[in-house]
């Protein structure tokens, strides 16, 4: 931009200077009392201002071109200049959408992993349940073994049998209730399979 300044003020001076008053050829010769040696030197004088008019001009015009060409070279530069910054955002929103990818992928990872965990445990629940069901069923059937055996020595009261009946049916109820805690956990891992 400095160069563009320097280079129009070196035009502006360069044609003020150029703006003598130059005086034709018509006003040498109506001047009354001049010599033909002096109307020739008048007119080499003329002569060699309009060489140096001339030469001035083709400066000029250099000076012009000089500055039409800074001109473009300013404007590649500030092209140049353009691209680059165009790179570079588009460096950075790839950056930033890798960023984003990368988080997503993370995120992902993070939630199969809870996934998982969450499979797992309703696995867990499912067996745990399970066990449960085959111990308490093993234990309603040591207890009627127990009672059937106790029967037949005659060895229970009445009122112990009724306790021991009581007892396998509190059990076989806490089967009952524990299949249902089981249908809703299988249930519960069906979901989460799936």
């Amino acid at each position: 931009m400095k160069t563009l300044l320097i280079a129009l003020s070196l035009v502006f001076s360069v044609q003020m200077w150029a703006q003598e008053p130059v005086v034709s050829k018509t006003d040498t010769i109506q001047e009354k009392g001049m010599s033909a040696d002096e109307i020739l030197k008048q007119a080499e004088a003329q002569k060699a201002e309009q060489a140096r008019l001339k030469e001035e001009e083709i400066k000029m015009k250099e000076a012009e071109k000089a500055q039409k060409e800074l001109e473009r070279q300013a404007k590649e530069a500030e092209k140049a200049q353009k691209e680059e910054e165009k790179r570079q955002k588009e460096a950075e929103r790839a950056q930033k959408e890798l960023a984003k990818q990368q988080k997503e992928a993370e995120r992902a990872i993070k939630k199969a992993e809870q996934e998982k965990k969450k499979l797992e445990s309703a696995q867990k629940d499912v067996q745990k349940l399970e066990d449960r069901i085959t111990d308490t069923k093993r234990d309603i059937d040591k207890l009627q073994a127990k009672l059937e055996k106790g029967k037949l020595k005659g060895k229970l009261s009445p009122n112990d049998i009724t306790k021991e009946e009581e007892k396998i049916l509190d059990k076989k109820e806490k089967v009952r209730d524990l299949q249902l805690d089981l249908e809703k956990a299988q249930r519960k891992l069906k979901k989460v399979s799936n």
